[in-house]
């Protein structure tokens, strides 16, 4: 001993006589514990109690049997790697090894892994069925429902004799007293538990006579709240149309339930928080929003009536009859101004029609025949313009001014131009007379 402590703190005299300060003395326990070979990599046996994880990710608790408990930490890098989640009261395996801390003399085991004890079986079937549910979605956050915003009524399955709907209706009667509580009573322990569970459950989603749906207990064993890991339960869970919200134990307890609801609740009095608003922040609300709404009818009130103001002092307000006259005058005037230069336009149109009448009378071939002139066409109608295209005996058509007159060609003259004469006679009788 002498030489360890030798080996620690120098042979000064003080080591000699055995003299050592708290600090050495914690050291010299410290690491007689850390090098005894048969406290090293040992396993301890025991039940957890007052876990805590920090957001650190050091866990610190207590392991106890029915006649002692010891301090135990683990640090966040073995905590991590944890395949469960540890729960007081739970039956755990813990490797380790023993020590000091060093400040305060504590004396605590250090726990570098740690399985379950005695339900080994039951977290298998919980992580087998865990990762099923992952694998067919039904725990994926795409397919959950919003919780209602204003639930009428809300429905609980738990035991109508524990502390969970006690505090449901505690906390719900507190927040939303409009929110009516509807119980379908089911046992939440033991044989009996899933088959009661799933029957309310299915209650409620035949009758659709609730607007939101907490189903939980509170805290116990793994043992005590296996129930809520049934797989019927928790797939009607998953399949149910009214929002979910799993209220199951403590914060650090977990069920099935918890992954295919809704929502989860650490505990059922946060589900009773979740499920319903909270009056005073309601009424809040709508105080604010009424002092917006009024603050902006204000504001408008106020822009219309300086647009009032605006309009009362123009004349069409404050003498209609004056305006009235002025508006009066000037229609009239533009009416009398319409009036002229419509009848102006009028009679230059009438000029340029009389002028163009004119005109046409002057190109018109029959005005000529009035002057005592004749038409000859030929038996097609055309206008004979040259005798070249007359010939003797070829039936004609005289058009005069006041008929026409059928003929015959019997000599054709040419002017002295001409080189051919043809001889030409009226016909012994008129052919007729038009």
């Amino acid at each position: 001993m002498d030489e360890f402590l030798g080996e620690l703190f120098g042979a000064d005299e003080n080591t000699r006589k055995k003299i050592l300060s708290v600090s050495q003395f914690n050291e010299v326990t410290r690491a007689l514990l850390e090098n005894e070979p048969l406290l090293r990599g040992i396993t301890l046996r025991g039940e957890i109690s007052n876990y805590k994880k920090y957001p650190s990710g050091h866990a610190y608790f207590s392991l106890k049997d029915e006649r002692s408990t010891i301090a135990c930490v683990m640090f966040a890098g073995n905590a991590f790697g944890l395949r469960f989640l540890p729960q007081n009261g739970m039956q755990v395996l813990a490797g380790g090894s023993a020590t000091i801390y060093g400040k305060d003399g504590r004396y605590q085991f250090v726990v570098r892994s740690m399985t379950p004890d005695g339900v080994g079986g039951l977290y298998a079937a919980f992580e087998k069925l865990k990762k099923r549910f992952e694998e067919e979605g039904l725990t994926s956050e795409s397919r959950k429902k919003p919780l209602p915003p204003f639930p009428r009524r809300v429905g609980v399955i738990t035991s109508p004799v524990g502390a969970a709907f006690r505090d449901i209706l505690n906390v719900t009667g507190r927040r939303f007293p409009a929110a009516e509580i509807l119980l379908y009573p089911a046992a939440v322990q033991g044989a009996e538990a899933p088959g009661q569970l799933l029957q309310a459950l299915r209650f409620f989603k035949a009758k659709r006579n609730v607007d939101v749906l907490i189903i939980g207990r509170g805290g116990g064993s793994m043992e005590d709240l296996w129930a809520f890991n049934d797989e019927n339960l928790c797939r009607a869970l998953a399949d149910c149309p009214i929002p979910t919200i799993s209220a199951v134990g403590h914060e650090t307890d977990y069920t099935l339930c918890d992954f295919v609801c809704d929502k989860r609740a650490p505990t059922p009095s946060a589900a009773a928080e979740m499920a319903v608003p909270e009056k005073k922040e309601l009424l809040a609300d709508l105080a604010e929003f009424e002092r917006r709404m009024l603050s902006a009818f204000e504001r408008e009130l106020a822009q219309r009536r300086e647009l009032l103001e605006q309009f009362a002092g123009q004349k069409v307000l404050s003498d209609p009859q004056a305006m009235w006259e002025v508006k009066k005058n000037t229609l009239a005037q533009q009416s009398r101004r319409f009036r002229r230069e419509t009848q102006v336009a009028l009679k230059g149109k009438r000029e340029g029609l009389s002028l163009l009448g004119e005109k046409m009378l002057t190109l018109n071939p029959m005005a000529v025949l009035t002057r005592g002139y004749s038409a000859l066409f030929d038996g097609e109608g055309r206008v004979v313009q040259s005798v070249k295209s007359l010939s003797s005996g070829q039936k004609v058509l005289l058009r005069l001014a006041d008929g026409r007159a059928e003929a015959e060609i019997k000599k054709v003259f040419q002017d002295e131009a001409g080189n051919r004469e043809q001889s030409a006679k009226e016909p012994a009788e008129e052919r007729g007379k038009v």
